[in-house]
C-alpha cells in the first residue's frame, strides 16, 4: 500500500517539493498519511479516482500512466476492511496546471 501511495506521490510530485509520509495508531486502526504537492484533482475526480482506468485531467497532462494504480490501491485496502481518503488543494497553477496538497489518508484496522 504504502509503495504505491508513495510511487504516485513520486511520479506527481514537483521536482522541489517535499513528500510527506505519516503512520500513527489511533485505537484499534493504523492511519498512513501520504502528502505531496500535485496536479489538482476536482472532486468529481475524486469520486471516480479509484475506477480502473480512471487518472485526473491535470495529471493526465504532468505525467503518463493508465489509471491503474489507485484502483488496486483500493482493492487492496478494501480486502483488508479498510478505508481509503482522497483530497486535493487548488492553491496555485505552475505552467498552466492547477496545483495544490495531494492527500492520501489510508484506515486499516489492526488485527
Amino acid at each position: 500500500i504504502s509503495n504505491i501511495l508513495l510511487y504516485n506521490a513520486i511520479k506527481y510530485a514537483l521536482n522541489d517539493s517535499e513528500i510527506y509520509c505519516l503512520f500513527e495508531k489511533d485505537g484499534n486502526d493504523l492511519i498512513l498519511t501520504i502528502e505531496n504537492d500535485g496536479p489538482y484533482i476536482t472532486e468529481e475526480e475524486i469520486k471516480d479516482i479509484f475506477k480502473k482506468g480512471v487518472r485526473g485531467k491535470n495529471a493526465e497532462k504532468t505525467a503518463r500512466g493508465h489509471g491503474f494504480g489507485m484502483d488496486f490501491l483500493n482493492s487492496i485496502v478494501k480486502a483488508h476492511d479498510g478505508s481509503v481518503q482522497v483530497e486535493s488543494e487548488n492553491n496555485y497553477v505552475k505552467e498552466g496546471i492547477p496545483y495544490g496538497i495531494f492527500r492520501c489518508i489510508i484506515t486499516l484496522p489492526i488485527q
